[in-house]
């Protein structure tokens, strides 16, 4: 039952929404980033991050732990 739906307020246009989508959007790629340096990556390891992220349709740091596990199960398996 969806009885706790209000409709939108009038204020809130398709163009604010995308506003607000890309402001979280720009949000969550400066926490990203910020992480991602704080790991002690250089700027162009990040941008290839970001850039297969956004090729394959994955958030950066799932892409990132994704990569992290497979290059220690490798080393791993060589002894």
């Amino acid at each position: 039952m969806m009885g706790n739906l209000r409709p939108a307020p009038p204020e809130l246009t398709p163009h604010r929404v995308d506003m607000l989508l890309s402001a979280l959007d720009h949000r969550d790629r400066v926490y990203i980033i910020e992480t991602f340096h704080r790991l002690g990556l250089p700027d162009d390891v990040i941008e290839r991050l970001l850039s297969l992220a956004r090729r394959c349709n994955r958030q950066p740091l799932a892409v990132a732990a994704g990569l992290l596990v497979t290059a220690l199960e490798t080393v791993e398996a060589q002894g």
